[in-house]
């Protein structure tokens, strides 16, 4: 079986590999000049392995497992400096019972053990918080070499530099058309370009219609006590970490934009992370900014992934829609989207099939990962 993969991030990467691996002849296209380029390379890098939906903190579990493997041990991907989430009291004490659940070694900070252990907080109004010693930093650049080099020990095709222009069906082949190369052909198509596979899904000939949010991150130079673990505002939706002698932050920002967005960030993003982080942890609110830049999230409309077949395009396959989870869950989620262009099934919480024949998906409420 002949199939290709457009998309070179931490979704194309896997499904390719996880297609190989299987027997598949694989090529993957990247437009970009790297893997990772997109919005692969340019978030946070967070491990949350509890997620808003039980089915992802599901794959948040297999997805480091996966990793794993690949890289040969926990620590040659993960920081797990440990992740706090904040908010208040009843959404965290409902998420102290979710992590006890799933299973996850977690402690329910409460008064002043939370700001004995987040003095970041002090002056905040957030009284508990949920410790989870499993999240953490990911090596975004180590992941990104380790697929790579599967890939190639598995024999995918791997193009860089590979800008679609046109993807059509042509009586029982695909062809797929690269700007300044030949048409190529193959039996499955897989969308894995995240902002860009709306678009493609366009041209393929697909209903399937997926929302695109810009999300800023900054990085702070504050003056007072360290951030050791990442801490989540689940009430707020906004995130930070210790990051290169600063604080990375991020306001969940959701600017609808294109997938041809400039990561250009806006004062008003840059306000709104000030105005978020004001009741929360003060001392971070009025830092100088050291440098921002700007990603784009992909979502559907129930702001959970879509895989697997196209419901009315035979041989179209979809691996997108991560929104902020990408990190969290990519390479298992890019494993079953592989398994499902062979014949295996979708969780049907992640099916593409769930939107219906012939149908849009709605604009996007901009989910609360980032």
């Amino acid at each position: 079986m002949r199939v290709i993969v457009i998309g070179g991030g931490i979704a194309g990467l896997s499904v390719a590999l996880g297609l190989a691996r299987r027997g598949a002849r694989v090529t993957l296209l990247e437009r970009s000049l790297s893997w990772f380029a997109g919005a692969s390379g340019v978030n946070a890098a967070i491990y949350r392995p509890l997620e808003d939906a039980a089915v992802m903190t599901a794959f948040a579990r297999r997805n480091a497992v996966l990793l794993d493997e690949l890289l040969g041990h926990r620590t040659s991907w993960l920081d797990a400096r440990g992740l706090v989430f904040i908010g208040a009291t009843k959404t965290v004490r409902r998420l102290v019972a979710e992590a006890a659940d799933a299973g996850l070694r977690s402690q329910h900070w409460k008064g002043e053990v939370l700001l004995e252990r987040l003095p970041v907080l002090e002056g905040g109004r957030w009284t508990e918080g949920l410790w989870l010693a499993a999240g953490g930093v990911i090596d975004l650049h180590r992941v990104a070499r380790a697929l790579e080099a599967a890939c190639r020990r598995a024999d995918v095709d791997l193009v860089l530099r590979a800008e679609v222009t046109q993807v059509a069906r042509s009586g029982e082949l695909w062809q797929v058309t690269v700007r300044g190369a030949p048409t190529q052909e193959a039996d499955a198509v897989v969308l894995a370009a995240g902002a860009h596979s709306a678009k493609l899904g366009v041209l393929a000939g697909s209903a399937l219609r997926l929302r695109t949010f810009k999300r800023t991150l900054a990085l702070l130079e504050p003056e007072g006590p360290r951030v050791g673990h990442v801490v989540w505002d689940v009430t707020t939706e906004t995130y930070f970490r210790r990051e290169s002698g600063g604080v990375l932050a991020c306001p969940c920002d959701d600017d609808p934009s294109g997938p041809d967005s400039t990561f250009s960030v806006s004062q008003d993003a840059l306000a709104s992370l000030g105005d978020k982080l004001q009741p929360v942890a003060p001392v971070l609110a009025d830092s100088r900014v050291r440098r921002a830049w700007a990603g784009l999230r992909t979502f559907s409309e129930d702001g959970l992934p879509v895989l697997g077949a196209d419901p009315d395009v035979a041989g179209l396959f979809w691996c997108t829609g991560f929104g902020g989870a990408g990190m969290t869950t990519g390479v298992a989620l890019g494993d079953v989207a592989a398994r499902a262009v062979l014949g295996d099934a979708v969780p049907r919480e992640l099916a593409a099939s769930r939107f219906g024949a012939r149908s849009s998906l709605a604009p996007a409420d901009a989910s609360s990962r980032a």
